[in-house]
């Protein structure tokens, strides 16, 4: 499971399949954040994982900061 917080646009609904390069939203500021930017979060089995070690061995694409 993914989350894609701060957005300040959802192009996605819940459960649609995505595909690489797939825009899932547009960053945006929210909560207590200063400025804009995108907290992404993922678990695996429940465990919290990070998304960028998954998309460092390719299983979430490919990590382009």
């Amino acid at each position: 499971r993914t989350w894609y917080t701060h957005l300040s646009l959802v192009n996605v609904i819940e459960g649609e399949e995505l595909r690489a390069g797939d825009t899932v939203g547009r960053a945006g500021r929210s909560g207590f954040t200063t400025t804009s930017g995108t907290l992404i979060m993922c678990t695996v089995g429940g465990i919290f994982v990070s998304p960028y070690k998954l998309m460092d061995e390719g299983i979430l694409g490919k990590w382009n900061p």
